[in-house]
């Protein structure tokens, strides 16, 4: 499909006139990729996979995919730099909603919309911790020491209350890696 007429797709679709919305259960999110992951390996997943008018659904029906993800990169930065990398196809896809780095990379770990794994910022107040907690690299945000809660009594499988797509990819023994 080309560029200008997947842009008007989203347009079109978007829930605010005049923006562009992120359209997860439409398939046209990071999000979906992971679901596409998913659904090809037979996993249980909430929302649907990436849509064929982004990339074609045999994609995933391989033995082998590999998902980079590269943080900040602006679109028009891949489609001039893409020539320079053999075999690269750039297509565009929405992000999360806020689009920040941990809302993006735990949609993708999750194949989740942010409405339900509700990691929205880089500092989040838990309450399970009785304060605010920078996300990224688990510390408590009170102090400037870089002491990590990872070793605290609270289970962090608990924060989401869904597995992981490396998880789910397990129980299926396919092989991952992160």
């Amino acid at each position: 499909m080309e560029e200008k007429s997947l842009l008007e797709v989203y347009e079109s679709k978007s829930a605010l006139r005049g923006f562009i919305t992120p359209l997860f259960e439409e398939g046209f999110t990071i999000a979906n990729i992971a679901a596409s992951i998913l659904a090809g390996a037979e996993c249980d997943v909430s929302l649907p996979p990436l849509s064929g008018e982004v990339l074609e659904p045999e994609v995933f029906n391989k033995n082998k995919i590999a998902l980079i993800i590269v943080d900040s990169l602006r679109y028009d930065y891949a489609v001039k730099y893409s020539s320079k990398i053999p075999r690269i196809e750039v297509r565009s896809i929405l992000s999360t909603a806020p689009s920040t780095t941990v809302t993006a990379l735990t949609s993708i770990s999750y194949a989740s919309s942010p409405f339900l794994h509700a990691m929205l910022g880089y500092k989040m107040f838990l309450k399970e911790y009785g304060g605010v907690v920078r996300i990224l690299d688990f510390t408590s945000a009170a102090v400037s020491q870089k002491e990590s809660l990872k070793d605290s009594l609270v289970d962090l499988s608990k924060l989401v209350d869904e597995k992981t797509i490396f998880e789910k990819l397990s129980e299926k023994i396919i092989k991952h890696s992160f």
